[in-house]
């Protein structure tokens, strides 16, 4: 998997640090500018209790992930001494995350689940579904919620079948108060992942993100 990390800071493109995780009880996670290793899992036996015969209640299901992000979150900040909330992104799959999505009861993760006190907020931001045609629904969540701030976690100039004007794509976090925007090409097969990397890497893309970059 090939990430590139656009962030934007006084109208400038800089590198920052990430972190990588994961919402099973596997291996820890591990910050890129500390030493530092946490582990951690969703709370799965409460979440089977939830799920079980009957499909479960899907607001407590929601409510069960909302807690474990903010658990997540808390330990974070404690890892790297008390790090900055704006330090921090999380991470929901916005095209499967707002209401009436087709794949939110796969997901379980509503919009309002990326909102927390101990971070930014964050989205999957592949134009897919509702996001094919602009980020209203992230951006009437965030006006919901009064964020200002917020990030492309985890994105692609991808919709599925082909790659997307990146300009536009940029323009759509960046013109709307994005401060990260992290690309993504890992996928779950080879030809998705040279899709995905023709589109975040190819001459067209990097182009348009001189040109963005540039104010141009």
């Amino acid at each position: 998997m090939l990430l590139l990390l656009l962030a934007m800071s006084g109208g400038c493109a800089r590198g920052a640090g990430s972190a990588s995780t994961s919402t099973d009880a596997g291996p820890p996670i591990r910050t890129t500018d500390e030493t530092q290793y946490l582990s951690f899992g969703l709370p799965v036996n409460g979440l089977f209790e939830l799920t079980g015969p009957g499909g479960g209640d899907p607001e407590q299901i929601h409510l069960l992930i909302d807690s474990s992000v903010r658990d997540l979150t808390a330990k974070i900040g404690v890892a790297g001494n008390g790090r900055s909330p704006d330090r921090l992104y999380t991470h929901v799959a916005a095209s499967a995350a707002y209401e009436g999505a087709p794949a939110l009861d796969f997901t379980n993760a509503p919009l309002w689940v990326a909102f927390n006190e101990l971070s930014r907020p964050g989205f999957t931001t592949y134009p897919w579904e509702r996001l094919r045609d602009g980020f209203d629904p992230i951006y009437q969540e965030l006006a919901a919620h009064g964020s200002t701030h917020w990030g492309g976690t985890e994105s692609a100039p991808f919709d599925g079948s082909g790659a997307v004007p990146a300009y536009e794509y940029l323009r759509r976090h960046f013109d709307f108060g994005a401060t990260v925007v992290v690309l993504n090409t890992g996928a779950t097969s080879a030809g998705l992942t040279d899709a995905l990397t023709q589109a975040v890497f190819g001459r067209d893309a990097l182009d348009a993100y001189a040109r963005f970059l540039a104010g141009r």
